[in-house]
């Protein structure tokens, strides 16, 4: 199972190991069952680690007000809807794996609370990919298809939907071709001979 839907379906049966678990240990340490962002003292359960902690709920806020426009709310309960199989499923998933993988570092190695500006440009960029797959499926029905382009054509609107786009031609586009890292520099993978 891909990572973002273990994540998804783990947070759906409420199993994945949060501190609310050993709320047994706060007899010992007080802070034993609290969320790992320093600004926030609340129980930390999936639903507040992934969704509703005041950390994180920026990063939801931001794709939310673009998906209203397609009739989709991104709510704790619209995202642990296992009968929601659409586009924002992916965007949830994604969302879900970035929030846990940051908060597993800050729990466990100590790094600051989310970049939420950078969490949720990963989150639209992992989610193109999903957008573009869909595109190029020669399974998928052009009906789907259409579907899938009203609701990027309604995304764009929104402004950190239309930046992505203008800094990442064709990312929505099914003709968008996967980029390759350079592991060097340009020029030092060249013959001397050809470097001015």
């Amino acid at each position: 199972m891909p990572v973002h839907y273990d994540v998804w379906f783990r947070a759906m049966i409420n199993i994945l190991p949060m501190s609310s678990k050993y709320r047994f240990m706060e007899a010992t340490n007080l802070e034993a069952a609290t969320c790992p962002y320093a600004r926030c003292q609340d129980v930390e359960t999936p639903r507040h680690v992934l969704h509703d902690c005041t950390c994180v709920r920026v990063l939801w806020q931001a794709h939310r007000s673009a998906w209203q426009k397609v009739g989709v709310d991104l709510s704790w309960d619209m995202c642990m809807s296992i009968d929601l199989i659409t586009p924002p499923e992916h965007l949830r998933n994604f969302t879900d794996t970035i929030l846990w993988m940051h908060r597993n570092r800050v729990a466990h190695q100590d790094a600051v609370g989310p970049q939420i500006e950078r969490m949720t440009f990963d989150s639209m960029v992992q989610w193109s990919g999903l957008v573009r797959a869909a595109l190029r499926d020669t399974e998928q029905s052009l009906h789907s298809k259409v579907q899938i382009l009203t609701v990027v054509a309604l995304l764009s609107e929104d402004t950190k939907y239309s930046d992505a786009q203008a800094n990442n031609n064709n990312i929505f586009s099914a003709f968008a071709l996967p980029r390759k890292i350079r592991a060097t520099s340009p020029t030092s993978s060249m013959p001397s001979s050809h470097r001015l």
